[in-house]
């Protein structure tokens, strides 16, 4: 009987261990690709729309050209500014140049100072051009790949642009604009929504070609919060500063969310297992009663049995944790070739009950299974990024959670009294 117990009780050790390890490698994998996933999104999103400090006036009004140039001059002789371009944002209504579209859509519309965005590496490492070239003449306009598709429209035809959304620019036949160029971001909003012309070119969208807003690159975004002391003791109060943080306030406060919620339910896996843990040491200190009654008779104190079982769930939680993490980041860095190895055997498998099934369903077809399908997610690869220390401080907490909950069972069992346990 104490030998089935033993085995028991061995087993149910084997399945909380494993359940430690699957469980906190699942995790590390979740959060290395949601980490990756929210790193790209919002590396686009600060590299190709907002820049890493945003200058506007104060008093809401446009910067005339002396005062860009000033600025521009004040800013480059700061060693961490890569780049200060000035641009004008508008919501216009646009067709395409062709008999049967006549649609109305709304583009949102940047114009930039293209001599000042060539020197932004970062806009550019994302900013791929797939054919042509950037606005390189006035009313010429580079558009998403998505979108350029949507309209079965390339480099050379016309869109025509009409100043805003208003009724009056969707009955206006617009003022047309050359597509020079055709770009891809990996960012949807970005590839179908937006298009990019240069500065000058808004005059006659705007009726002026002053900027509302100047975007500044660093080329050490982390040294953000001393260049922009630098900038505003450069400025004064006049104007407004704001960081990549504070422009995309919502967003960045969406992911996060989104990311504390995923480690809150690990979280609850892990209580669950705790208290598994909790309760199967409890079983084995019931079946070792007696013998942990004679250690006492014996001499050996509470303490001393405290510590013994304290150290063995220690060793449990810190090898699971362990093994976990290893297998988490064995998977995380090898996901891609997982997914390809899983796909090629489901698909062998459906391939095969296929040409079983032919003779009885002609025609019969089961389509190739692709699990990271980039027409869906819009991401033509996996980005995993893993932090040590998001790591450590999940794994400290798994192991805290497996001391605690053996330590509780433990403890009362180095209370009892040998001369009772004897005597049952």
């Amino acid at each position: 009987m104490n030998r089935q117990n033993g085995k028991k009780i061995n087993i149910i050790f084997l399945f909380l261990f494993l359940g430690l390890a699957l469980g906190l490698a699942v995790m590390i994998v979740v959060l290395g690709i949601m980490n990756g996933f929210q790193d790209n999104h919002i590396s686009r999103r600060i590299e190709i729309g907002s820049f890493h400090i945003n200058i506007s006036r104060r008093d809401m009004n446009v910067i005339d050209k002396p005062d860009v140039e000033r600025i521009k001059q004040q800013l480059y002789a700061i060693d961490n500014v890569a780049a200060v371009v000035p641009y004008i944002d508008k919501e216009i209504v646009f067709r395409a140049d062709r008999k049967y579209l006549n649609e109305a859509m709304v583009l949102k519309l940047r114009g930039l100072d293209l001599n000042e965005i060539r020197h932004d590496s970062r806009f550019m490492t994302y900013f791929t051009i797939k054919k042509g070239d950037l606005p390189d003449e006035l009313y010429s306009i580079v558009i998403g790949e998505p979108l350029s598709e949507r309209l079965a429209m390339g480099i050379t035809n016309y869109l025509m642009l009409t100043p805003d959304i208003s009724l009056a620019s969707y009955k206006s036949s617009g003022v047309p604009f050359r597509i020079s160029g055709i770009f891809r971001t990996e960012s949807y909003d970005y590839d179908r929504y937006w298009g990019y012309i240069s500065i000058e070119s808004m005059i006659p969208l705007c009726g002026s070609a002053d900027p509302a807003d100047i975007g500044v690159k660093l080329y050490k975004p982390q040294h953000k919060k001393q260049t922009l002391q630098q900038i505003s003791r450069i400025l004064g109060d006049d104007w407004v500063l704001q960081t990549s943080e504070e422009i995309n306030k919502g967003y960045f406060a969406a992911l996060k969310l989104e990311k504390v919620m995923i480690v809150f339910l690990f979280m609850i896996i892990f209580l669950m297992v705790s208290i598994n843990t909790f309760g199967a040491l409890k079983l084995m200190l019931a079946e070792k009663k007696k013998d942990i009654s004679i250690l006492k008779a014996l001499g050996t104190t509470p303490d001393d049995i405290t510590t013994i079982y304290t150290i063995e769930s220690i060793v449990i939680g810190f090898i699971g944790c362990m093994i976990g993490v290893l297998l988490g980041y064995f998977i995380a860095f090898n996901i891609a070739n997982i997914f390809h190895v899983v796909e090629f055997v489901i698909n062998a498998v459906l391939g095969y009950i296929q040409y079983l099934l032919e003779f009885v369903v002609p025609g019969i077809y089961f389509p190739n299974v692709v699990i990271y399908d980039t027409s869906i997610y819009y991401q033509s690869s996996f980005i995993i990024k893993l932090d040590f220390w998001e790591t450590f401080f999940i794994s400290f907490i798994v192991v805290v959670m497996t001391i605690v909950s053996a330590f509780v069972p433990v403890y009362h069992s180095s209370k009892l009294k040998p001369n009772e346990v004897l005597k049952s």
